[in-house]
């Protein structure tokens, strides 16, 4: 007599079982990585904010030391204050640009108030009231 070949492989049961299993994770681990990418926005966007910031205080500190008239906070926010030329991006839009004393529109880039030396994001994430 013959021997009988014997198929193994997955029964319909084991393998429902295991895409239910996956599911299950899928659910869990969705959630959590969409809350570790808003956390790393937001972290990307105080790193940027504090470079900013930084190039701020060091040209300050150049005019009070080249005997400028009127010292302060300079004027404008240009690529030759980083060490990159560029100005750094804002991580929500992928802006460098700079508006000068506007309002907040959300269109991307910074804002940067000279009279006070501030510099706070225009991006549209809500998130980044934690400036």
């Amino acid at each position: 007599m013959e021997g009988r070949k014997h198929e193994q492989g997955f029964t319909l049961i084991e393998l429902v079982v295991v895409i239910l299993i996956l599911g299950i994770l899928a659910a869990i681990a969705v959630p959590k990585f969409e809350d570790i990418r808003g956390q790393a926005r937001i972290s990307a966007l105080r790193g940027s904010l504090d470079t900013i910031r930084g190039a701020i205080s060091i040209q300050t500190s150049k005019n009070l030391l080249n005997g400028l008239a009127a010292p302060g906070y300079p004027t404008t926010i240009d690529a030759s204050m980083f060490s990159n030329n560029a100005v750094p991006k804002e991580p929500h839009s992928g802006s460098g640009s700079v508006v000068y004393s506007g309002a907040y529109t959300g269109a991307g880039g910074w804002i940067y108030y000279a009279s006070v030396g501030r510099v706070i994001p225009n991006g549209g994430a809500a998130a980044y009231t934690a400036y």
